[in-house]
């Protein structure tokens, strides 16, 4: 601890005395990264609860997902 004591008190005299050397840099949480947290929480808490038993979920997903696509049509192959 005396090492960084001393480095410190070193570097501070050649700094004017209103200046900071280490810049506080503020972060702000969003609601965006909150939203992204809880949804990996609960995502997380899911797959510990159902196990084996999420391959359901999935292939009922899937197949709502398929339901959906019939009518667009698809791009041709390109030979």
């Amino acid at each position: 601890m005396s090492v960084l004591t001393e480095l410190y008190g070193k570097s501070s005299h050649h700094l004017p005395t209103n200046s900071c050397p280490v810049k506080v840099r503020r972060s702000r949480i969003t609601l965006a990264q909150v939203s992204e947290a809880v949804w990996g929480i609960v995502t997380f808490a899911l797959f510990l609860a159902l196990g084996p038993f999420s391959a359901i979920a999935v292939v009922l997903s899937l197949g709502s997902l398929a339901r959906g696509q019939e009518d667009k049509m698809e791009p041709h192959a390109a030979h």
